[in-house]
């Protein structure tokens, strides 16, 4: 992702706060895999996200955020 595409959808998150759980998790840990050439399959099991986010009150889902770090750094070692 480009800094300026990065950029921008900090600004949209802090101007649109996330307010809800509707957040589709697996879709942002894909995100991530691809920018380093890896898929959640590469994982040889299964990953599954438990609890929903935001957990406090905040413009960027920090829960969400360190999870998806979580689990890709888990699936490069797999």
């Amino acid at each position: 992702m480009l800094p300026s595409a990065l950029e921008a959808r900090i600004r949209n998150a802090i101007a649109a706060p996330a307010s809800s759980a509707a957040y589709d998790i697996e879709s942002a840990l894909d995100e991530v895999l691809a920018g380093v050439g890896l898929r959640r399959a590469d994982s040889g099991g299964r990953i599954e996200f438990v609890g929903a986010d935001p957990v406090v009150p905040s413009p960027l889902r920090l829960a969400g955020a360190a999870s998806i770090a979580l689990v890709a750094k888990s699936v490069a070692v797999a």
